[in-house]
């Protein structure tokens, strides 16, 4: 008798697992980075987003940026405020680890991209601590420190 081999179908556990830790959250950040003219900022900012059951995310944040340094052509710090669109996936292990991908969006385009690494504070996943593993802008990587901390909307 032939064995039927079932390819590419999701475990029956992963629909459980991601009903745990999908969900709305509220999040902040903060870090430092290095513009594309060799200027150093801090960023900071908050916003929401959610964890579909399917490994999608959605989302809006606002955000800081604060130069603290000139750049390589000399201009003047500006401080600058606005939001983004966040759309992405997501994928957390049951012991609370994993990764969360987005990307940063205004007027429909791509602005920033980034990979988290993420682990959950708690067994019940209502609190991750994120930090930036792979910040983008326009495809090339760029030198930024941020971590945030998200925590589940009651």
């Amino acid at each position: 008798m032939a064995r039927k081999v079932m390819r590419n179908t999701i475990s029956p556990k992963r629909p459980a697992r991601r009903a745990r830790f999908a969900g709305k959250y509220s999040f902040r950040f903060a870090g430092f980075g290095r513009g594309p003219q060799a200027e150093t900022f801090y960023v900071a900012g908050l916003g929401r987003m959610e964890l579909h059951v399917g490994g999608g995310l959605s989302g809006t944040q606002d955000f800081s940026v604060c130069p603290m340094t000139n750049g390589s052509v000399g201009a003047p710090p500006v401080f600058q405020h606005g939001t983004f669109e966040l759309m992405g996936r997501w994928n957390i292990a049951r012991d609370g680890t994993g990764t969360v991908s987005v990307d940063f969006m205004q007027g429909g385009n791509i602005i920033e991209s980034d990979v988290f690494r993420v682990v959950s504070s708690d067994a019940a996943g209502t609190r991750f601590w994120l930090i930036s593993t792979h910040p983008t802008v326009g495809g090339v990587v760029v030198p930024e420190l941020v971590s945030a901390e998200a925590v589940r909307l009651r």
